[in-house]
């Protein structure tokens, strides 16, 4: 596949990723939207993980792995922690009767963000591993 086309239908899909992470993280924050509309969650779900897989796979090359690898466990632990705040924050909100619709929206999003990355890292931590086998 020439370069230029790799990199752009890498892009695409990692623009796509994206885009269905916010609209997932938005469902999320709505709960009630995926259990009247699982199918929509589905499908957001899975066009997050194939785009994360297809963006691993055709974006990173071996310049750019071992940053890849660190900006994304990275950013993978700061969700975690940052995710357990908010749910904190969430249950003082609604402890004290405060709307959290705000804080909801912020942690679906960011959970489907991590989905994102996580799905994207599984072809270059291989490639990665596998060098360090040979």
């Amino acid at each position: 596949m020439n370069k230029l086309i790799k990199k752009d239908v890498g892009l695409s899909f990692f623009f796509l990723g994206l885009l269905a992470s916010i609209l997932l993280g938005v469902m999320l924050a709505k709960v009630s939207i995926i259990n009247y509309e699982p199918n929509k969650a589905v499908l957001l779900i899975s066009t997050i993980i194939i785009s994360g897989l297809v963006a691993g796979l055709l974006n990173i090359d071996n310049k750019k792995l071992n940053n890849f690898l660190l900006a994304s466990t990275s950013l993978l632990i700061a969700s975690i922690i940052f995710t357990t705040a908010i749910n904190s924050l969430i249950l003082i909100y609604e402890t004290k009767g405060i709307d959290s619709s705000l804080l909801q929206l912020i942690k679906g999003t960011l959970y489907a963000i991590s989905l994102f990355v996580a799905s994207a890292v599984i072809f270059p931590a291989l490639k990665r591993t596998i060098y360090l086998l040979e």
